[in-house]
């Protein structure tokens, strides 16, 4: 009975415990770099996710992403969908494999305070690389929102949330 007293009087504890204690980091890897700043997990994120048809280094994304991470896209017809970056892939790989995806950073805010920053990063998607970036249609435009945590050693970035912007209309011709 004892032990289950103690238990039950350490599990509040357990429940504050902070992110880092929660989790130990990964060890030392190919994708440390991408985590050393802010702006290199931002830049990575973006990078991640965005080129020609063919594979993506899916170990590289979720390496940015805080184990207990969440995801949501806030949809143009009202409502959103939250997921895991792991569902995250599992929804988008195909699409991304067959067809490719180019995701630009346009803008950005951050604001921080202690070791938690929030950046809002607007961004552009065009459908393909041929060309310079200003001679490519931009499908959709919007923002990212996203919190990511310095827990002294790395960034991890805890939440992503976007909500896109339909394209700027093409230019009416007379």
């Amino acid at each position: 009975m004892k032990v289950i007293t103690l238990a039950l009087a350490l599990l509040p504890l357990s429940l504050t415990t902070p992110l880092a204690a929660q989790e130990t980091p990964p060890a030392a890897s190919a994708y440390e770099a991408d985590t050393r700043t802010l702006d290199s997990t931002v830049r990575a994120l973006y990078a991640g996710i965005s080129g020609p048809p063919g594979a993506r280094d899916w170990k590289r994304f979720l390496h940015l992403f805080h184990p207990a991470a969440r995801m949501a896209a806030i949809r143009t017809q009202g409502g959103a969908v939250s997921f895991s970056p792991t569902e995250y892939i599992e929804r988008n790989r195909k699409a991304m494999e067959e067809r490719g995806f180019y995701e630009e950073e346009t803008e950005r805010k951050v604001e921080t305070e202690g070791s938690l920053s929030v950046v809002w990063s607007g961004f552009a998607i065009r459908g393909k690389a041929d060309g310079a970036a200003g001679g490519r249609p931009v499908l959709a435009r919007g923002h990212n929102s996203l919190q990511v945590y310095y827990d002294g050693t790395r960034w991890w970035i805890l939440h992503l949330v976007w909500a896109n912007a339909p394209a700027p209309p093409k230019a009416v011709r007379e």
